[in-house]
C-alpha cells in the first residue's frame, strides 16, 4: 500500500503565506508532523507530492517525493504525477494540511482489511465549508460527491476529508485521464464515476479536524497544537526570578526570559528567543530566534522565526519569518461595531466568522514606528512599511509604502 501525501498545492487563497507545509508548530514543520503521524499509524511507503517551489524543502525531510509540474490540475495532477509509483497498487491519498487524530487511521485500516473497494473519510458539519460534499446511503455506501456546491446548495451536511483509500489505483488513473473540466473538480468527477461503479464506504469521523484553507485557519491549528503540548522548560533557558510563567508552556534551549515579563500558557517559546523586560506573551506560538522586545504584548498569535518586536501589540495575528516591527506599531483585532471580520481573498470578501482577527503578515517585511494595522488586513512578503501609517487596506508583495507628510515649521517669535 502506498500513501500519497499531497503537498504541492500553492493556493492563492493563502497569500501572503507562501507554503503551508513549512509552517512550524511546537518546533516541527507541518509536513514532518504529518509524515510522523502516518508512520506511527503503520504506513511505511509514503510518497510526498511537491512542486518546484517547495521541492528543495521537501528534499530535506524525505527522499521519497515526486514533483507535480502542472499545479492547475490540482489533485488530479498530483495523482497522475505519481503514476509510476502507484500503478497496480492500492493507495491512500492524504492532504498534508488536514490535521486529524490518530484513531482515524486505525479505523481506516479496519475497513480496508474488510476488502472494501474504497473508503472516504467524512465529517458532518454545521456550517458551509468550501470542499466536497457527499451523499451517503443508509448502508454507508457513498452515492455521489459535489465539489464546492456553494452555500445553500449543499446536497447534505457531510463533507469529505482528504483521507481516501482506493483499492484499484489503475481504475482511478483511467477515470482521471478521461476527465476534463474547467473547474477545480476533476478528481471529484472521477470519484463520482467510481461511486457509480464500485462500493466506496463513508468512514464518519467525529473527532477534531483542522485544515488550512484560508490564512486565519493557522490560528485554529495553533490552538490545536497548543492544546496538545506537554510542558517542558529547557535546562539551558535563562529565566529571571522576577518573571512570571503561568500554565502549560514549552520553553526551548537558550531562551532568555527577562525581568518582569510574563508568559501565560498555553505557549510555545522557540530556541534562542528573547522575551524582554515587561513583555507579555499569552496563548501563542513564538518560534525560534525571535525577540519579543521591551513592553510588547503577543496574544493568541502565531509568530515565525527571526521576528523582532519592540513596544508593540500583536493580537490574533499571523506573522511569518524575518519580520521586524518598529516601536509603537500595533495590530487592531476588533471592529468598533463588534461584527465579524472580513478578509479579501482574490476579488472576494470572505466572512471569517471571527470577532477577533489581527494582521496576516508575509515573510521579510519591515515596519516603521507607530504604524497601525487594521483588523484582518494582509501585508505581503518583502514589503517596507514606513512610519506613522494607518494600514486600512491590503498590501501586495514587494511593496514600499510611505506616507507623504509636509512639515510647516514656524518661528514662534515672529
Amino acid at each position: 500500500m502506498v500513501v500519497l501525501l499531497l503537498a504541492a498545492g500553492r493556493s492563492k487563497r493563502m497569500s501572503p503565506i507562501e507554503d503551508k507545509n513549512q509552517l512550524t508548530f511546537l518546533g516541527d514543520n507541518l509536513l514532518s508532523i504529518q509524515i510522523s503521524k502516518l508512520k506511527n499509524a503503520g504506513f511505511s511507503d509514503i510518497i510526498v507530492v511537491c512542486n518546484k517551489h517547495n521541492k528543495e524543502f521537501v528534499g530535506t525531510i524525505t527522499s521519497s517525493f515526486v514533483e507535480q509540474e502542472d499545479l492547475e490540475l490540482g489533485i488530479k495532477g498530483a495523482i497522475l504525477s505519481s503514476e509510476k509509483y502507484i500503478k497496480d497498487k492500492d493507495i491512500i491519498i492524504v492532504n498534508s494540511n488536514d490535521i486529524v487524530e490518530d484513531l482515524v487511521y486505525k479505523n481506516l485500516l479496519a475497513l480496508i482489511n474488510k476488502g472494501n473497494d474504497g473508503v472516504i473519510v467524512s465529517k458532518k458539519v454545521d456550517n458551509y465549508f468550501p470542499g466536497g460534499y457527499i451523499k451517503v446511503k443508509k448502508t454507508n455506501i457513498i452515492e455521489s460527491i459535489i465539489e464546492k456546491p456553494g452555500e445553500g446548495n449543499e446536497p447534505s451536511d457531510i463533507i469529505n476529508i482528504l483521507i481516501h483509500y482506493h483499492k484499484d489505483s489503475n481504475r482511478l488513473l483511467k477515470y482521471l485521464r478521461n476527465i476534463t473540466s474547467n473547474n477545480d473538480d476533476q478528481y471529484e468527477l472521477a470519484l463520482d464515476s467510481l461511486f457509480k461503479e464500485k462500493n466506496y464506504i463513508s468512514l464518519e469521523y467525529s473527532d477534531t479536524w483542522k485544515t488550512i484553507k484560508y490564512p486565519w485557519h493557522i490560528l485554529d491549528v495553533t490552538n490545536y497544537f497548543l492544546s496538545k503540548l506537554e510542558p517542558h522548560i529547557s535546562k539551558t533557558a535563562e529565566i529571571s526570578k522576577h518573571s512570571s510563567i503561568i500554565g502549560n508552556v514549552i520553553i526551548e534551549d537558550n531562551v532568555k526570559i527577562m525581568d518582569h515579563s510574563s508568559i501565560v500558557g498555553p505557549c510555545y517559546i522557540g530556541a534562542n528567543t528573547v522575551i524582554a523586560n515587561n513583555s507579555l506573551v499569552r496563548n501563542s506560538i513564538i518560534n525560534k530566534n525571535s525577540v519579543i522586545g521591551y513592553s510588547t504584548e503577543i496574544a493568541r498569535s502565531y509568530i515565525g522565526d527571526n521576528v523582532w518586536t519592540h513596544h508593540n501589540y500583536l493580537g490574533d495575528s499571523i506573522v511569518c519569518d524575518n519580520v521586524t516591527f518598529g516601536a509603537g506599531t500595533i495590530t487592531g483585532n476588533l471592529r468598533l461595531d463588534n461584527k465579524s471580520i472580513y478578509v479579501k481573498i482574490k476579488d472576494r470578501k470572505i466572512d471569517t466568522k471571527l470577532k477577533k482577527l489581527g494582521a496576516i503578515i508575509g515573510q521579510n517585511t519591515k515596519f516603521g514606528v507607530n504604524t497601525s494595522i487594521m483588523p484582518g488586513k494582509k501585508i505581503g512578503m518583502n514589503c517596507v512599511i514606513g512610519p506613522n501609517i494607518n494600514l486600512h487596506k491590503d498590501i501586495k508583495n514587494d511593496s514600499h509604502v510611505f506616507q507623504k507628510c509636509d512639515l510647516n515649521i514656524c518661528n514662534i517669535c515672529e
